[in-house]
């Protein structure tokens, strides 16, 4: 009995195999396609596009010319690879240049740069198919992300005279005023980089701290009170952090940071604290894990920190944290 092919599908190498098999036996294309089970039509014009001059028929041949067939009819619809001049305007993008573009991800030139063109998504397949080389420039670098729950999770005591996130005002959630923090560090074999991200407008500031083991709570409590201190206590009204060790001091930067309270999230909840996972995932594309660097400074951090707050982003309609924040982190608060 035959067995129609299925519908819309292409012919795979085993079919092809079996049609070389059965034609090499001299059998006629009903006959072929009844034993194969597809449809005549199919090997008729299958034999008709792949046979060889001879009239023989090889299945590896055969798939080779298929499959160069169908690259060669979807290149000329593609927009990058037909428009030199655009290309080299996303890749001069994506690889940067001395005036801070070198973060952009194909989102944020799609929505911005190209105005439209071309899609993001149609940046990444451009990538994938005709330049593996940008990969590395890619946000994760062609990483896929690993879910929570993947790993053991880190066994530690909930202090209870830490203020837990249940008690922080309603209006942070909101996200409807300036002024609320979310912290962390980010550990380079060099120190850390103390971070704290402003929630509705994505602002960041950060500290490099050089101290590694004992006294590093002391310096962290320092590192906030001193980049923080700058700002009207309307711009720094509460703090998040997660439950590290690093964050003991925390009842002293409250005492010298008068109007500024902070907060905890749950154990095992960095959902909890998003924005500033999301900003120390972006700073980890400047710091990767397990690099060593040569000499690293202050200035060197700051310099990551400009290029950071003015990235136009999504979630601020394509705005940069500098334009939403009201401030300019080059330029304090003048």
């Amino acid at each position: 009995m035959c067995t129609q092919h299925k519908e819309n599908a292409h012919l795979t190498q085993a079919d092809r195999f079996r049609i070389e098999t059965l034609w090499g036996e001299h059998h006629v294309v009903r006959e072929v396609a009844r034993c194969a089970g597809i449809d005549a039509s199919v090997v008729s014009r299958e034999l008709r596009r792949n046979a060889q001059k001879d009239g023989t028929y090889c299945a590896v041949k055969a798939d080779e010319q298929s499959v160069g067939r169908r690259t060669d009819s979807r290149y000329g619809t593609r927009k990058i690879e037909n428009n030199p001049a655009l290309a080299t305007l996303i890749e001069t993008t994506l690889r940067g240049d001395d005036n801070a573009r070198g973060d952009w991800s194909p989102e944020v030139i799609a929505n911005t740069t190209t105005k439209g063109t071309v899609s993001h998504t149609t940046i990444y397949l451009w990538i994938k198919q005709s330049r593996r080389d940008l990969r590395h420039l890619l946000p994760q670098q062609g990483r896929r992300r690993m879910r929570y729950g993947s790993t053991k999770a880190f066994v530690a005591k909930c202090r209870a005279n830490m203020p837990s996130i249940e008690l922080r005002p309603a209006e942070v959630e909101a996200r409807e005023e300036l002024g609320h923090f979310e912290g962390d560090t980010v550990i380079l074999k060099e120190g850390r980089i103390h971070t704290l991200a402003e929630r509705k407008s994505r602002f960041l500031v950060a500290d490099f701290i050089s101290v590694l083991g004992m006294g590093l709570a002391m310096q962290v409590s320092a590192s906030a009170v001193r980049i923080l201190s700058p700002f009207p206590s309307s711009y720094r009204r509460t703090i998040t952090y997660d439950r590290g060790s690093e964050f003991a001091w925390w009842d002293e930067t409250e005492k010298a940071l008068t109007g500024t309270k902070i907060y905890f999230a749950h154990p095992h909840h960095p959902w909890e604290r998003g924005t500033n996972e999301r900003t120390n995932g972006l700073i980890r594309r400047y710091f990767p894990k397990g690099q060593k660097f040569a000499s690293l400074t202050s200035d060197d951090i700051a310099r990551v920190v400009w290029r950071l707050n003015h990235r136009p982003r999504r979630i601020l309609h394509w705005r940069t944290p500098c334009e939403v924040f009201g401030r300019c982190c080059s330029s304090g608060l003048n």
